[in-house]
């Protein structure tokens, strides 16, 4: 007996939590198998579409998430749907700033802020000003960065899309740790947890994000012994979603401060194998984080010609990011994106 098109959505929408449930070596193949399909309905495949640029991006195939990413900007297109193309918008913006394309990023987020504002979908206008937020963290532009993140932790007066500002709120706490407001700084990222701890699909990335941020907090204050705990919950955590680079950093990040504590450490096997992780094929934020801890540790430990080695491929990223030709294009697309917004 044939399905009615309600119940065949139904399942179809099934289907998709389920695998936004499933770690993302699971969920990718099998969404990619399922898009093949020629009966999905063309809001189901933008759905699968948006929720497997996310997969991809963890899984360190940004050609892939961005090649998705640009599929479902054009079936939004298509659908004449400005709340998907606002979707899609963030997230090309997102798969681009993994390439540290910068000008592009910023033309799709300030896209997508216009869009939301005009659909007046406040969680989405808290994820344009966390990606705008990124984008100045990427440039240097602590004012405009903190601007923007306090912008979107405003938002979220409404208790039903706190979960949208997650980001946001961790972004901001970075900040305020920047800025020495320690106790401030913690209290968000302990409130991040515990709403992310409420989420019906704990999102562990969002956790380890978090997460690093306490133990930036307590390494300033040379509280070394709750590092380490913390690192326990860490290495459990990327255990169980797969993350078998995270799991080697961590550990040598717990042996590091064992280290700092004054415990007698020996690093080997997890210096090997930390030296045996490239970087390159991760997104820009996890790129920047192992080459910087892969310089840090083998300082440390003493290996000296591999920390130097380290460190110099670590500022020659941050110096692609953040060039002179890179902020005359950004300027080029704020004034056109500002004189759009005039005429309208």
């Amino acid at each position: 007996m044939l399905l009615s098109a309600p119940v065949m959505a139904q399942r179809w929408a099934d289907s998709l939590d389920k695998y936004r449930r499933t770690s993302p070596q699971l969920a990718a193949p099998a969404l990619a198998h399922l898009l093949e399909r020629s009966d999905l309905p063309d809001t189901i495949r933008f759905d699968m579409l948006t929720t497997i640029v996310v997969d991809y991006g963890q899984l360190g195939q940004p050609e892939s998430a961005l090649t998705t990413a640009k599929e479902a900007y054009q079936l939004a297109e298509l659908l004449k749907d400005d709340s998907r193309l606002t979707k899609a918008a963030l997230s090309m913006a997102w798969t681009l700033r993994d390439f540290g394309r910068l000008d592009e990023v910023l033309e799709k987020t300030l896209e997508a802020e216009r869009l939301s504002k005009k659909t007046g979908d406040t969680r989405m206008q808290i994820y344009a000003a966390n990606t705008l937020a990124s984008v100045y963290y990427d440039l240097g532009e602590d004012s405009l960065q903190t601007k923007h993140l306090e912008q979107a932790c405003a938002l979220t007066r409404d208790h039903q899309i706190v979960g949208a500002a997650i980001s946001a709120m961790s972004n901001l706490g970075y900040i305020y740790l920047n800025q020495k407001r320690y106790r401030e700084a913690l209290n968000l990222f302990f409130k991040v947890i515990a709403f992310e701890r409420q989420q019906a699909a704990l999102d562990f990335r969002n956790l380890d994000f978090t997460y690093n941020h306490i133990l930036d907090v307590y390494e300033i204050l040379e509280q070394y012994d709750s590092c380490q705990l913390y690192l326990d919950t860490l290495i459990m955590g990327v255990k169980q979603v797969g993350w078998k680079d995270k799991v080697v950093l961590y550990q040598n990040l717990k042996n590091y401060y064992a280290g700092l504590a004054g415990k007698s450490v020996d690093p080997e096997p997890w210096l090997t194998q930390l030296n045996q992780i490239d970087p390159t094929g991760y997104g820009v934020d996890v790129h920047k984080e192992v080459l910087w801890e892969q310089g840090r540790l083998n300082n440390w430990f003493g290996n000296y010609k591999a920390a130097i080695a380290y460190q110099q491929k670590y500022h020659a990223l941050m110096d692609s990011l953040n060039n002179a030709d890179l902020r005359k294009k950004i300027a080029f697309y704020k004034e056109r994106f500002d004189a759009n917004e005039r005429e309208r």
